[in-house]
């Protein structure tokens, strides 16, 4: 399947791997499975006993649940791994990620770094609670959407020097 890479006068379009895709989503379908599993458990137990300490416990992990829903759908804690990002010339990036597109001004874009699970690309300032997000190895050909990140960052930079 491999990285799938479109241009058009003004935008590039980069796809993750057929692989990088499927576990991304696949990792969204997992996570809300098992976050039903774990609540009607806990719903479970919270029948069975009613002492203080199990009430406190069950309550405590459904808050933790509640806050992790919250920052990956409001906060857009879940475009920090994307699966596919456009690129447009001199405007911005645009996420793709489960259930959520968002768009990130060129000017918002601090810097591109090699990390050891592919690139970090920080953000000057956040985007709700998004303050960075990682094009990871097995997204594909990370190196050419880190060079035209890059490439769009440099020629920003250029257009304020003059």
């Amino acid at each position: 399947m491999g990285n799938t890479e479109t241009e058009s006068c003004e935008s590039r379009v980069f796809k993750g791997s057929g692989f990088w895709i499927y576990y991304v989503w696949g990792s969204v379908y997992m996570a809300v499975g098992n976050a039903i599993l774990i609540s009607v458990v806990f719903g479970i137990a919270l029948w069975e006993t009613h002492k203080l300490k199990a009430v406190l416990l069950v309550s405590a992990m459904e808050v933790a649940f509640l806050g992790t829903a919250l920052y990956l759908l409001l906060g857009d804690g879940i475009a920090r791994y994307p699966y596919a990002i456009t690129i447009e010339h001199g405007k911005g990036l645009r996420l793709y990620a489960p259930f959520k597109e968002i768009y990130i001004p060129i000017g918002d874009i601090k810097d591109v770094r090699a990390i050891y699970l592919g690139f970090r690309v920080r953000l000057n300032r956040r985007h709700r609670l998004l303050t960075e997000f990682v094009i990871h190895s097995f997204f594909g050909k990370a190196w050419s959407v880190a060079d035209a990140i890059t490439a769009e960052i440099q020629g920003r930079d250029r257009q304020i020097a003059f």
